[in-house]
């Protein structure tokens, strides 16, 4: 028999062939108002008022983590370790360039598929050529954050206690204020009646960035079965930013780590990490599926697997022999990865199927099939190809094919503005849908005005926001003068 903590979390098995929208209806008939009364959470906010004041208070107790890590670091004695000197600092962490042009053009083309995606399935169409199955891509950001997040920090050889705090108040200034803005926006158009306000619970979780640590519904009445998720409700992409504001306060920890291992322990640690991220695909049956307990697609705890797989490869690409490094075909390896990795994602609705690894109503409980490995050979791949030994020259071939084509200007460049756009999506489409036509407001073709209004905003507040607020932090949390210099301490992706 199941514990209560069991039946809690993941369900009876009994409950888990039951439709994912596990209620009880009222005596009134099939007509009322669904209750979702197992495998919830408590309902704590009772109004929409009081929404709305507790979400106050998740912003005020959000600015106040961030003041206190940024005091921190700037009191905080950030000068080199015992006995280190620059010269300790490895050679290979002088290759690094800002970024690696390939995947800033992936990056875009993937950020611009998922937003597609998200708007069509709000809209109701979930059958659609390429965009539809874009959710599958998202393992990429994270691997590729822990590897950006790794590469602006190269020239540290270990974080601090300070710089710790200093890496951790930069990145809640680079993630938080384009989030709240979207936030905010929803909470004024709830108020208006353009965004649905239950569950009222979801918005105070939101505000603080911790739904994704608690990915299920709330109990209560929903206005569809299948709804009350914490986490899908009000900023539904807003759990991204949940999840990969957990795996950077962790970041610092996580990077210190490499320096126990050479280019043998971290290769051996980057299959035990993907070999572990791929056993949910294994275990669906004792795993809680989508609609029953916790939604594992959003669980910080996995996404962590990914970010920590993007730190190993940037590690890898740092301690990997010269000759390694040197192989002329790595563009063309980088390719054939990431073409691996699209026909995964887009056989998705046949392959695990017949597998036997999907979840059993149509959507997986866990946003990982065999991806990791094939996304971290691609981003090892483009980095030796533009950076590795004799990366200059060589076209095509040293390069890749699709590693030329992502790396056009016009896509290198948007990249810069796609995390705005991904915040803005939802609020963005609500207005839009306001705004048009009913026609026209749920329509697909809507697609094709959202995306470009999206990026169009993004340029905005990157501009007039997210710019000017990451100057004030990086000089607020700057050492005063008269203090002794400093290597840097961490950049921010």
């Amino acid at each position: 028999m199941a514990s209560l903590s069991d039946a809690f979390l993941f369900g009876s098995p009994d409950s888990r062939r039951i439709p994912p929208w596990h209620v009880q209806l009222s005596d009134s008939g099939l007509n009322s108002v669904p209750v979702i009364s197992s495998h919830c959470l408590p309902n704590l906010v009772y109004s929409w008022g009081q929404a709305v004041a507790w979400s106050f208070f998740a912003c005020l107790f959000v600015a106040a983590l961030w003041l206190i890590a940024a005091v921190w670091a700037r009191r905080g004695n950030r000068t080199p370790s015992d006995g280190e000197t620059d010269a300790m600092l490895p050679s290979a962490a002088q290759l690094h360039k800002p970024h690696v042009p390939m995947l800033d053009g992936y990056r875009t083309v993937f950020i611009f598929f998922i937003i597609a995606n998200n708007a069509l399935q709000d809209l109701g169409h979930y059958k659609c050529l390429l965009v539809c199955n874009a959710i599958w891509l998202l393992p990429f950001f994270f691997i590729l954050s822990g590897f950006v997040s790794s590469l602006q920090s190269s020239r540290v050889r270990s974080f601090t206690a300070a710089s710790s705090a200093e890496n951790i108040a930069l990145r809640l200034v680079r993630l938080v204020p384009l989030y709240w803005v979207a936030l905010w926006i929803l909470v004024i158009l709830a108020a208006a009646g353009l965004v649905e306000q239950t569950p009222y619970m979801a918005w105070p979780l939101q505000m603080a960035l911790v739904q994704s640590w608690v990915p299920m519904k709330v109990c209560g009445p929903s206005k569809y079965p299948w709804s009350n998720y914490v986490h899908f409700a009000a900023n539904t992409p807003g759990w991204f930013v949940s999840s990969l504001m957990f795996c950077s306060l962790l970041f610092p920890l996580l990077y210190n780590l490499r320096n126990y291992m050479g280019w043998k322990g971290t290769l051996s640690t980057l299959f035990a990490v993907c070999a572990l991220h791929t056993l949910p695909s294994y275990f669906q049956a004792w795993l809680p599926v989508h609609g029953v307990g916790l939604d594992l697609f959003a669980f910080p705890g996995l996404r962590l697997l990914e970010f920590e797989a993007g730190i190993l490869v940037f590690h890898l690409s740092t301690v990997l022999p010269a000759n390694v490094q040197g192989w002329k075909f790595w563009g063309l390896a980088a390719d054939a990865a990431m073409v691996t990795t699209l026909v995964l994602v887009y056989l998705f609705p046949v392959a695990p199927t017949s597998l036997g690894i999907r979840g059993e109503f149509g959507r997986a409980a866990h946003g990982n099939y065999f991806l990791t490995p094939w996304f971290c050979l691609a981003l090892i791949g483009y980095t030796f190809a533009t950076q590795g030994k004799g990366s200059e020259g060589g076209g095509a071939i040293r390069s890749g094919f699709l590693g030329m084509a992502a790396s056009w200007w016009p896509l290198t460049f948007v990249a810069e503005y796609t995390y705005g756009a991904y915040t803005m999506q939802v609020p963005l489409l609500k207005v839009l849908q306001a705004v048009l036509p009913r026609g026209i407001g749920e329509h697909w073709a809507i697609v094709f005005l959202h995306l470009p209004v999206c990026l169009l905003v993004s340029v905005a507040l990157t501009k007039f926001v997210d710019v000017p607020l990451r100057g004030v932090a990086k000089r607020f949390v700057a050492r005063p003068q008269g203090t002794p210099s400093q290597r840097p301490a961490v950049a921010v992706a």
